[in-house]
């Protein structure tokens, strides 16, 4: 799953299928080791030149592998991928266009992802990322074989997030747990492109500096570099709602903002909006300051006159997120298990 290219690679999924058509028989032939790889930059345009028109005016192509065979049973086995913060290469979910014995797709599955590995390498990356469904729901013959490969290419299981959802036709009641002798608190939406500014650049990265270093989340994965965090938002026009005490800047909410296409028979869409980062500095935690800010992030989404639909992901053992989260009304829609290999001692 990319974060920035996300909403396509589903459209991508939705148009070709994601079940694999696996024959059951067991006997290699020489055609099922037979692969062809192929790189490009615009996996869907490749694969799917229709989908064009989808993807029009969105943030939307993105790079990918294919490993293509031809012979009796031709098809392909391909998969996206983008550099994300810290120098991640995140891998998508692979796609399986074809008839093939399950011992065809593992070595479809192996090429493609020693192919990623040395993109990886190519491209300066420090690590790969895969997600995967979580152990404890059934699994189909594709996925018992894409853990395996992943397993040996020495991936291996880091942690579980989860994503939670919630539509909104008016805010949630959320009150502040405020100390009354303290400064007020208010919420202050960043417009335009404000955080170019230097001041204010700085500012926010020294205070997300601080909400970072005492951050617990997500303890096997490599701790985020708040430049790094910076950069993407400035590079995909991310919005920032800013938590301030007084002057003070105290926390901040990152998210994205995409109309969704509209219901046939009706005038207006749903905006689809993604939290992509909630912190808040230690000395105002559990003061329900995250509440607050998803709160005008809502109220500020509403002012467009159509109802929206939040999403997040969050670490399934961050207990204090999950409450967070279900307070308001978020549903768990999906749970993934993230999967990283290493490659900066190959």
């Amino acid at each position: 799953m990319l974060l920035t290219s996300k909403r396509n690679w589903k459209l991508f999924e939705k148009s070709w299928g994601t079940d694999a058509d696996v024959s059951g028989a067991s006997q290699r032939s020489p055609d099922d080791s037979s692969w062809e790889l192929l790189e490009t930059q615009d996996l869907c345009r490749l694969l799917l030149p229709q989908l064009t028109k989808d993807l029009a005016g969105s943030e939307g192509v993105f790079p990918g592998i294919v490993a293509r065979r031809s012979g009796a049973k031709p098809g392909v086995v391909a998969l996206g991928y983008g550099i994300e913060a810290q120098s991640v290469l995140a891998l998508t979910t692979p796609v399986v266009l074809g008839q093939f014995s399950i011992e065809a797709i593992a070595d479809g599955l192996t090429s493609l992802l020693q192919a990623a590995i040395e993109i990886a390498r190519r491209q300066g990356c420090q690590s790969l990322r895969c997600l995967m469904p979580p152990f404890d729901t059934p699994a189909d013959d594709f996925t018992r074989v894409l853990r395996e490969a992943l397993l040996q290419q020495e991936f291996a299981r880091r942690a579980e997030i989860g994503e939670w959802g919630c539509e909104y036709s008016q805010p949630p009641d959320v009150e502040l747990c405020q100390n009354g002798d303290g400064p007020g608190i208010r919420c202050e939406r960043l417009a335009g492109d404000q955080l170019r500014d230097d001041r204010t650049h700085g500012e926010i990265q020294r205070v997300l500096e601080r909400i970072l270093l005492a951050s617990s989340e997500l303890p096997n994965l490599p701790r985020p570099v708040a430049s790094d965090m910076m950069d993407q938002w400035l590079s995909h026009g991310t919005q920032l709602m800013l938590l301030r005490a007084g002057s003070q800047l105290v926390g901040l909410c990152a998210y994205d903002v995409t109309p969704k296409t509209p219901i046939v028979g009706s005038p207006d869409g749903q905006l689809s909006v993604w939290l992509q980062y909630i912190g808040v500095v230690r000395e105002f935690r559990k003061q329900r300051c995250a509440c607050y800010m998803i709160d005008a992030v809502v109220r500020d989404c509403l002012q467009s006159g159509r109802p929206i639909v939040m999403s997040v992901t969050a670490d399934r053992a961050n207990a204090a997120a999950v409450r967070l989260y279900e307070s308001l009304g978020f549903q768990l829609k999906s749970a993934h298990e993230v999967w990283t290999r290493d490659v900066t001692g190959c």
